[in-house]
Parts: structure tokens; C-alpha cells; sequence
């Protein structure tokens, strides 16, 4: 699959653009499913494969949701029917446990989505940050109190 995501050169950009930013943990990865997301110029569905997982908000950085809420936030791609469908250089599929600072897109009838796979979400390890490689708005090795105190500045 291929699709083309905005990049964006800044964290300002970068939280600005999100309707919602929080610190989540992954608690289901659910089977990927087919999701229509609009109509092409025929009338015709268009639709695409994505992976929807839960996500338990635990701090709210931006935006109207709360500590505890259940989010589902969708990537594409997937195994479905048989076929693993990846978008051209997708960083990595949730797991379950993962945790990590969403910068979201909100929708009114389809699950959440990171703003891009690079730079819109980012992982946390063993109480650090690890952007992915491609992500070079945040500085690897950034421990996740560092990041709040620096976001809460910047905001």
C-alpha cells in the first residue's frame, strides 16, 4: 500500500495539527479490519485495511479526553484475508502493552489516527522516549518526565 502522510518540520507544527495529545498504553490490538474512509469520484467506497487498537489514556497533553478514557486508534495495514497489506515504510504495528505519547486525529465515526507514522506517535521504554528513526523532532534518550516538563513549556 502507499500513502502519503504530512511531515511536519517542528513540534510546534506537529502539536498543533492534533486534535488530541496523550501519554497511552495499548491494552488490545484487534484483528485488522476494512474500513471505509470516504468515496471516489464514482460513488465507489474507498476503502482500506487497518489495524484498531484500544488505548488507555493515562495523561492528557491536549485536547477533551481523560485519564482512563478508552480510545481506538487505527494504523493501516494488516493481515486480513490472508494478505499482510503494509503502507510503504511503516514504521512498526502497536503491540499490546506498548505505551507511548499519541498526537491524534479525531473522527466522528471511524477509530482515531496518529498524524503520521513517523512523528505521530512516539514510544516509550523503560521510562524514555524512542522516536523512530525517521522522527527527528524529538531527541532519542529523552526521559518522559524531560519531554512533559519541555511540551508544558513549549505549550
Amino acid at each position: 500500500m502507499h500513502a502519503d502522510f504530512i511531515g511536519y518540520s517542528n513540534i510546534k507544527d506537529l502539536t498543533d495539527s492534533a486534535d488530541a495529545i496523550v501519554i497511552g498504553e495499548v491494552v488490545n490490538v484487534n484483528p485488522p479490519i476494512l474500513i471505509t474512509h470516504g468515496k471516489f469520484d464514482d460513488g465507489s467506497p474507498w476503502e482500506d485495511v487497518f489495524t484498531v487498537s484500544d488505548v488507555e489514556v493515562k495523561k492528557v497533553l491536549k485536547g477533551s479526553l481523560k485519564p482512563g478514557q478508552m480510545i481506538q486508534v487505527k494504523q493501516w495495514g494488516g493481515e486480513y484475508q490472508g494478505t499482510r497489506y503494509i503502507v510503504d515504510g511503516e514504521s512498526e504495528f502497536f503491540s499490546k502493552n506498548m505505551r507511548g505519547i499519541f498526537f491524534i486525529q479525531m473522527y466522528k465515526d471511524v477509530p482515531a489516527s496518529c498524524l503520521n507514522p513517523y512523528q505521530g506517535f512516539v514510544k516509550i521504554v523503560d521510562g524514555k522516549i524512542e522516536p523512530f528513526p525517521e522522527n527527528d523532532l524529538l531527541p532519542k534518550g529523552l526521559s518522559e518526565n524531560e519531554f512533559l516538563t519541555n511540551f508544558s513549556k513549549e505549550q
